[in-house]
């Protein structure tokens, strides 16, 4: 290795003296036989100086049959060091996810028995995502450090909650009140029993997300907590708390039965060779160029605005299967990275469409109902490896090819994952093949390209508002942009950030999946 390319600082830390220093710590037992025990950047160091070699702990505490994968990370501590805390995702096989999970911290308390308290998991987290990795399928740890972080604020919550409940003299609302307030950051005088949950709080997909996180940790059975989508009010919350304390075992009981009856299904996966997965999807990438390009008259304005030296989101309308593609033709050499959002019921609902779409499409499965956390992570995943990804934040197609209100989830991708959006707006293609045919027509299309909302101007915009104002107030910065190009106007970040948005309160509808 010459060195890191016109990188001279990088060089001369891991070039001295003609050894080529590669991060990896090992130690040497009595026979001088070498052990490798992890990298120097993932070394977690404890308040007292000791080091501490996740590899190591990872080993220990992966043998059992239902640890399915984890990561151990350093979690920082009010000591100024870091403490040994851990993610994991459990394999559930046929027991119901509360017999594993009290299995698994029991297992996690007998090895820590065996070792010093200094090495000792501190903090163990479960999750039913995948752990993030890299391309090379290596655990991305600062995101799973960043996962913990977030689950510890929505664990916390829910233990004041918890210790509330205990000394409280009244009912379920004394408790349930202040964790509401605590996951809105509103006041609590401002949450009534007859208060909906996405109208007047203001809860869109995420936040129900932190709030179920802490409605188990206050107590709450899982089953219970597993999806909230369907509740409106605070007062069916309040109900469905007071019913899951009689009714835990049964609710229990039947998730480990829906989730039986649907195993046949998920086992009909498709384990294509990935040199022919590459093959099928170069040729439909050829197939989609000569389709748009000989079936119809395609006009693009705006390609000047398209980045090139950096991935972004794409936001455009949807208003029919013909948009996906046409934004990949439209995009050019950006187009080869585009990946998408898309319904799971629709583009994955039976085998045969599922190994058409997993295998020759970069489609993420997304869940138009329940929750949206597995969605947001791989669709976050996705943008970290570099990826450009489409959103189409109408949520679905429209079915009279107008433009639709748009739904919050843009607005979180692009401010936590610090990217630019491109929009765009797409006409003649409902035209084409509009929703409910299957056979398209001629017709023009046309693609108007609107100047990039660069991620440090959303973000210095929404300084001083909480996050879900700011991931509102991102949509509609976007939105209104969206609607300037199909009204053949450009607005430039200067037009933009003059416009009056009220993002106080969230809108009839903020609160759904997109």
């Amino acid at each position: 290795m010459a060195g890191y390319f016109q990188d001279r600082e990088a060089t001369e830390t891991v070039l001295k003296e003609g050894w080529l220093y590669t991060g990896d710590l090992g130690r040497l037992d009595e026979e001088g036989r070498l052990y490798l025990v992890g990298r120097a950047k993932d070394v977690i160091i404890d308040a007292n100086g000791k080091n501490v070699y996740p590899d190591e702990l990872e080993e220990l505490y992966a043998r059992h049959a239902h640890v399915k994968e984890l990561s151990v990370v350093g979690l920082p501590d009010e000591a100024g060091g870091e403490k040994v805390a851990c993610l994991c995702v459990p394999d559930y096989k046929e027991r119901t996810r509360e017999d594993v999970r009290r299995e698994l911290e029991a297992h996690f308390q007998q090895v820590s028995s065996e070792m010093a308290f200094y090495r000792r998991v501190k903090v163990l987290r479960f999750t039913d995502a995948e752990l993030p990795r890299t391309s090379t399928r290596k655990v991305k740890r600062k995101q799973v450090v960043a996962e913990l972080q977030r689950l510890e604020k929505a664990a916390q919550s829910g233990e004041k909650a918890r210790e509330k409940a205990a000394s409280a003299q009244g009912g379920i609302l004394d408790w349930l009140v202040p964790l509401l307030a605590d996951v809105t950051q509103r006041p609590a005088s401002d949450i009534r029993p007859d208060s909906r949950l996405s109208v007047d709080l203001g809860l869109d997909s995420l936040m129900l997300t932190e709030l179920s996180v802490a409605l188990e940790q206050a107590g709450v059975p899982l089953a219970a907590v597993n999806d909230l989508t369907s509740i409106q009010t605070v007062e069916d919350l309040r109900k469905l708390v007071q019913q899951s304390g009689r009714r835990a075992a049964v609710e229990e009981k039947k998730v480990e039965v829906v989730a039986e009856e649907k195993k046949p299904q998920s086992q009909l996966e498709v384990d294509m060779p990935d040199a022919l997965a590459e093959l099928g999807r170069s040729v439909i990438r050829m197939g989609q160029r000569i389709f748009y390009g000989g079936l119809y008259d395609v006009k693009v304005s705006g390609r000047n605005f398209i980045p090139q030296n950096r991935n972004f989101l794409v936001v455009a309308n949807h208003a029919s299967h013909l948009d996906m593609g046409f934004v990949k033709v439209v995009l050019g050499e950006q187009g080869k990275r585009l990946t998408a959002l898309a319904a799971r019921d629709y583009f994955f609902d039976t085998p045969t469409k599922r190994a058409f779409f997993e295998n020759f499409t970069d489609l993420i499965p997304m869940d138009r109902s329940g929750s949206l956390r597995e969605s947001l992570r791989m669709a976050g995943e996705a943008l970290n490896q570099g990826y450009n990804l489409l959103i189409f934040p109408e949520g679905t197609r429209s079915a009279s090819g107008e433009l639709l209100e748009f739904k919050p989830t843009l607005g979180y991708l692009a401010l936590s994952h610090k990217v630019d959006v491109l929009p765009v707006y797409l006409e003649g293609t409902y035209d084409a093949l509009p929703r409910g045919t299957m056979v398209p027509k001629k017709a023009d299309l046309r693609a108007r390209i609107g100047p990039v909302i660069r991620y440090q101007d959303v973000k210095a915009r929404a300084a001083g508002m909480s996050k879900s104002e700011s991931y509102r107030l991102a949509t509609r910065l976007v939105e209104e942009s969206v609607k300037s190009l199909r009204d053949g106007q450009v607005s430039n970040w200067e037009q933009l950030s003059a416009l009056p948005l009220d993002v106080e309160k969230p809108r009839k509808g903020a609160g759904g999946d997109a």
